[in-house]
């Protein structure tokens, strides 16, 4: 998810996917535990969707580089300005 806070981004995210959700604050605000998590989720095959306000490109480049690391490549980066998923399947946005 990519949006300033309060923006809707987790209620479009709980009535849009089933992804296991990752959000900073569930690592005590530490992005290297953040990044951690995402790689071994990638590792194990799960759909991800990052919900957090992410509004620097610094930041999205980290959980791109994660996906770019830890994905074949029949995983899909999806990063519009109102959500970032990463996922086996082909969506179309």
């Amino acid at each position: 998810m990519i949006g300033v806070t309060l923006s809707g981004k987790t209620r479009y995210r709980e009535a849009n996917f089933e992804h296991e959700v990752i959000a900073l604050s569930y690592f005590d605000n530490s992005r290297k535990k953040e990044l951690n998590y995402i790689e071994e989720c990638l590792k194990e095959g799960k759909d991800i969707v990052v919900d957090d306000t992410n509004r620097t490109l610094k930041i999205r480049k980290q959980h791109r580089s994660c996906q770019k690391i830890q994905c074949q490549d029949d995983w899909n980066f999806h990063e519009y300005i109102n959500w970032i998923a990463i996922s086996k399947e082909n969506e179309k946005a």
